[in-house]
């Protein structure tokens, strides 16, 4: 099936949404989506289970329970897969995820832009073990997930990998040489 949430309008689900149970299914979100429970996408034991989740400008998705990409508890794969893509502008809120098992192999969780992913809890090095693992991907080549112990939040952005940042700093510096001149 397919679910389309326009901008301004909201959608809270009482209990856990699936997205892609044995069949295809999509979501586009430039409104809200609030899941009080888990969000499992890909999770019915075929490969014709496929979810897809795409956060656009403006779109917050708040998930009350975990994630599961691939996978229906967080920590088996399910023989299905999942992509959710956060573009710029977009938010994907998670209250928690399984550092390991939470987005399956053939699953994916793309940042794109400036979208944000934000997880409870330090998940700083899971964060960065998914993007080893290419389960956590971002357009801008590279991502940077900081923890604030204040507010017990992990927050995951886009960022471009040290080969690009150097680019952009000698082109940077080639500019400020010719300005000198």
């Amino acid at each position: 099936g397919t679910l389309t949430i326009d901008a301004g309008a909201q959608v809270t689900v009482g209990g856990w949404l699936g997205i892609g149970h044995g069949t295809p299914g999509f979501a586009t979100v430039s409104g809200t989506l609030n899941p009080n429970s888990h969000l499992w996408m890909g999770a019915t034991g075929d490969a014709d289970s496929v979810g897809s989740l795409i956060v656009n400008n403006g779109g917050i998705v708040t998930v009350g329970g975990n994630i599961g990409l691939g996978t229906i508890d967080a920590v088996n794969a399910s023989g299905g897969s999942a992509t959710v893509t956060v573009n710029s502008g977009g938010l994907l809120n998670l209250n928690r995820w399984d550092n390991t098992g939470s987005i399956q192999a053939g699953s994916v969780l793309n940042i794109d832009g400036t979208g944000i992913v934000t997880v409870g809890g330090n998940r700083v090095t899971a964060a960065n073990d998914y993007f080893g693992l290419g389960r956590i991907a971002s357009d801008t080549g590279g991502i940077l997930a900081t923890f604030d112990g204040d507010a017990n939040l992990t927050t995951i952005v886009g960022i471009p990998e040290p080969s690009t940042l150097a680019l952009i700093a000698l082109a940077g510096l080639g500019l400020a040489i010719r300005r000198k001149r």
